[in-house]
């Protein structure tokens, strides 16, 4: 690509950014005003579907009336409308005009169902859209150095392709796609790496094309990944290949039908760098952003030593039901014009986003423009503070993450904090249930310090429910597994075994699964 190129359709991007950026600036002003307009609009734009009627919602009522009339519902309890929409039937969640109706799912995956089907249409990806360039916006204009040259977003290996009874096809192929229009065409020449990546599905291939590109791009500036390990184990592959991955550079190949340019200058340049030496590989390298809350915090920080001098900027709370809260500096403030946002409190309340105070902790629910209507996100925050008068949020867990073997209701998000408090430094660590006369949790972790289990067993007895299930005898005591290099890796392949994308894959801090000490010690050997 020619010098000028990527800078240009950087810059072009980020000023079709601005003014969204500025929209969403003057809303964090009036959290109030700017959920009730997005509420409204989401009214009027649907007031024809089923569901609204089922529930007795007029348009004309408004947002505030309609909250009264919408009980909060999670999957299972959406699933037979969403169901109906995956069958060919329309107006069924969502409206039946262009914009509202359903023209496509997203899969995900949820603790109570090993997949579900999130729907997708013009309306959400243009709210998803509205998010994005907020935070686009204000990250280049921050940190301007990042517009002289190329980025890298993460782009997984593909996932075979799919349709619903009804016809409707399932997932997108490449990230970009969310943006739709001129955005995604931006955001594809400013890459490093082409977009037909996407459509590699063995995932050596992959990687080997994925490394290729990144080496040839002397002149990469941003990373932008979903978990930390999805890049770490791109870098520990490149350190095991790298003379391959050298020869390759210079000779160029064609993996899979992908033609892989040869660049001997650059070949050539590199063979003097040691393939852990970030810095010269990249050395116009200048921001990460990676998810660095919650399980992925440890990951995060293993990452950032390895790119050293490279600034960290923490992703939001992107689910695939939604863009919940955007990186404004180091802070992450509530998307109020992308979807309504609200926090049901562990008393039952629900309370919308301009009731939170700094301290408060739910979990979120959110109503979208594709038809979710207050739905249970099964994500746990706390308020950190605010924005003008907007909440700024941190994610701490899954909140309706729970394995429960004899009614000690072990949560994501409770795991999430002993552990941390236990291994804060610990490259892999995941807490499963083993055994079944009687069970007992063991963790499996990846550290040169691990946790003695009785300090373990202490901590997780903070938890009422664990503590009594210990005191009967239901539980047995917890155990600690140090294991080998390949805690991460063999999570990704689990993940990716239930059919979720490399690069979606969030780190987790408990499993119900009971087979990890058989996958673990495969590793080790």
């Amino acid at each position: 690509m020619p010098k000028l190129v990527a800078p240009l359709t950087t810059a072009a991007w980020v000023a079709s950014a601005l003014p969204e950026r500025r929209r969403a600036l003057v809303a964090l002003g009036d959290a109030r005003r700017a959920q009730n307009e997005l509420g409204d609009g989401l009214l009027r734009l649907h007031a024809e579907s089923e569901y609204l009627r089922a529930h007795g919602v007029r348009a004309e009522e408004g947002w505030e009336r309609a909250r009264e009339r919408l009980p909060p519902r999670r999957y299972d309890e959406l699933a037979p409308w969403v169901d109906r929409v995956a069958a060919g039937e329309q107006g069924v969640l969502t409206g039946r005009g262009e914009a509202a109706r359903v023209d496509r799912f997203e899969p995900s995956s949820g603790s109570a169902a090993a997949k579900k089907l999130i729907p997708s249409n013009p309306a959400g990806r243009a709210a998803l859209a509205r998010g994005v360039n907020a935070w686009i916006g204000s990250l280049y204009l921050a940190h301007p150095a990042l517009m002289g040259g190329r980025a890298y977003w993460s782009i997984s290996p593909a996932i075979p392709s799919s349709r619903t009874v009804g016809g409707l096809p399932v997932g997108f192929q490449e990230d970009s796609a969310y943006l739709g229009g001129l955005s995604a065409w931006l955001v594809d020449q400013a890459q490093v790496a082409p977009g037909a990546l996407s459509r590699l599905q063995d995932p050596a291939a992959w990687r080997q094309a994925t490394l290729h590109f990144l080496l040839a791009a002397e002149d990469l500036r941003l990373i932008s990944v979903w978990s930390p390990s999805f890049l770490s184990l791109l870098l520990d592959a490149l350190v095991v290949g790298w003379e391959e991955a050298l020869r390759v550079l210079h000779d160029g190949a064609v993996v899979e039908g992908l033609r892989l340019p040869a660049a001997p200058r650059r070949a050539r340049a590199l063979g003097a760098v040691a393939p852990d030496d970030v810095a010269r590989i990249w050395p116009s390298l200048g921001l990460l952003s990676c998810w660095a809350d919650g399980e992925a915090a440890p990951g995060a920080k293993a990452l950032q030593a390895r790119l050293s001098g490279v600034l960290t900027q923490p992703k939001g709370l992107l689910a695939t039901e939604g863009l919940v809260s955007w990186p404004l500096g180091v802070r992450h403030v509530a998307a109020s014009r992308v979807c309504v946002i609200e926090l049901l409190g562990d008393d039952g309340g629900l309370r919308a986003l301009h009731e939170l105070n700094e301290g408060d902790e739910g979990a979120v629910v959110i109503t979208t423009a594709a038809g979710l209507w207050r739905y249970r996100l099964g994500d746990r925050v706390v308020v950190t503070g605010r924005v003008g008068q907007t909440p700024t949020l941190r994610f701490l867990g899954r909140a309706d993450k729970v394995v429960d073997l004899r009614g000690e209701k072990l949560s994501d998000a409770f795991v999430a904090s002993v552990l941390t408090r236990l291994c804060p430094e610990a490259r892999f660590r995941l807490l499963a249930p083993e055994g079944d006369d009687p069970p007992r949790y063991t963790l499996f972790v990846e550290s040169a310090v691990a946790p003695e289990a009785a300090a373990l067993d202490a901590a997780l007895s903070e938890n009422p429910h664990y503590a009594w299930c210990r005191r009967l005898g239901q539980l047995g005591p917890a155990a600690v597994a140090p294991i080998g290099p390949g805690g991460p890796e063999a999570w990704l392949e689990a993940a990716q075994a239930s059919g979720q994308r490399l690069g979606d894959v969030k780190p987790a801090a408990l499993s119900a699964a009971r087979d990890w000490r058989a996958r673990l010690h495969m590793r080790q050997n």
